[in-house]
């Protein structure tokens, strides 16, 4: 990931690429960074610490922008439903530490010391040209633990079982849609996600906005 960072920033003299744990930010100074972003990495974090770490590290008036998805989601439901199959006790752990809903981010963000100054929401449908890619995309969450414990094969079956099970009671069809013409995966949602936009409670942070 850091060598395709390097190469993309190249010839950008003004960004540094580096592996760091969000937890712990020991080479960035207090109230040194105007903008912190994370895109669907909050959850594998140490939450409490990171945004603290990031509370420390913003200028007055900077703010964190987070992009996210929670477990009510129908992409977290698949998964669930395979990992019911060949681990019921795995759920989400230890890859990740799952937001459970919209509120419970808003409060960790207020605990954190961050007002919360702008929520966007959005929607797409996932596409995948097979169904190993959409099952990689799935259960990326889980995927480490599940080859760790050489379930990978196993999760991928109970996938594929899911994909064509289209009245079962216990499946909601509409989560997944198959080309018949190839017998394939093609599509899985509708996704909905959110954008925060937050600022340390003691600051103030102007945000533009366009209809």
């Amino acid at each position: 990931m850091i060598a395709k960072c390097e190469k993309l920033t190249a010839g950008t003299p003004n960004i540094q690429c580096r592996l760091a744990s969000a937890e712990r930010l020991t080479f960035i100074e207090d109230a040194s960074v105007d903008v912190v972003t994370i895109s669907y990495g909050l959850m594998f974090m140490d939450r409490p610490r990171a945004l603290a770490e990031i509370r420390r590290i913003l200028k007055p008036g900077g703010g964190i922008l987070i992009a996210s998805i929670f477990t009510s989601l129908p992409e977290i439901h698949i998964a669930q439903q395979v990992l019911k199959d060949v681990a019921p006790d795995l759920a989400f752990k230890p890859d990740s530490n799952p937001l459970d809903c919209e509120q419970g981010l808003e409060n960790e963000l207020q605990t954190a010391g961050f007002n919360l100054i702008k929520q966007s929401i959005g929607q797409f449908d996932y596409v995948f040209p097979d169904t190993f890619k959409a099952f990689n995309a799935l259960m990326l969450a889980v995927r480490p633990t599940l080859i760790r414990l050489h379930l990978f094969d196993s999760a991928y079956n109970a996938f594929l079982q899911l994909a064509h099970i289209r009245n079962a009671d216990e499946v909601d069809h509409n989560l997944i849609s198959i080309d018949s013409s190839t017998n394939s995966l093609t599509t899985v949602g509708p996704n909905v996600f959110h954008v925060y936009t937050a600022c340390p409670s003691s600051s103030h942070l102007a945000v533009a906005s366009s209809s």
